[in-house]
């Protein structure tokens, strides 16, 4: 991670970034928590990472029980502070047998799939690191299926748009140096990217 980058972050872009710790509320967050988060820092939008270590406030006896409370709870949030809360919830072990990505493989419970406005997958690339891949999975409004490439730099925060050929990129002079630079062949004839 480059530090320089993080400590410039506050000179380059306007607002605050809050973080909310267990360890700053006694151990145990649960929605409710995150509700109180929310009104204290007058949040605009709110981040869960690891979906799976919020505690369920409602006291589910099952592990899939306690998902479902906290998706359901989540998703009531959301509604009544008006506001986008994205999760980052764990991707079940199991793969399908063609490598494609779906709202079954959201670990823990399918209230997940079920209850999200979006489900976007993220895989990296197995040959380059550095090529991360976006998928929608749902999306309540269109776009399934999209699939978005992008080079990333995740020590500065930087991720470059990789052109697919069905964009239509107006600067072809930017189109060119986006395709020279990203269009790897591993031999002749063969994209690596397809």
């Amino acid at each position: 991670m480059n530090i320089k980058y993080i400590r410039d972050l506050p000179t380059k872009y306007k607002g605050s970034l809050k973080v909310l710790t267990p360890a700053m509320v006694g151990g145990h967050v649960g929605v409710g928590t995150l509700k109180a988060f929310i009104e204290k820092e007058h949040l605009d939008i709110l981040f869960v990472d690891q979906l799976s270590l919020l505690d369920d406030d409602r006291k589910g006896k099952t592990l899939p029980d306690r998902m479902s409370n906290i998706i359901v709870d989540l998703k009531r949030l959301q509604v009544l502070k008006k506001m986008p809360i994205i999760c980052v919830s764990q991707q079940n072990r199991t793969k399908n047998e063609d490598n494609t990505i779906d709202t079954t493989q959201i670990a823990g419970s399918d209230d997940v799939g079920k209850y999200a406005t979006w489900v976007i997958g993220i895989s990296r690339d197995k040959k380059d690191e550095t090529i991360l891949y976006l998928e929608v999975v749902k999306a309540r409004d269109g776009g399934v299926g999209n699939k978005l490439t992008y080079c990333v730099d995740l020590g500065r925060g930087v991720f470059t748009y990789i052109p697919n050929e069905n964009d239509e990129i107006e600067d072809k002079e930017s189109e060119e140096k986006y395709l020279s630079r990203y269009n790897k062949q591993e031999e002749p004839g063969e994209d690596v990217f397809k």
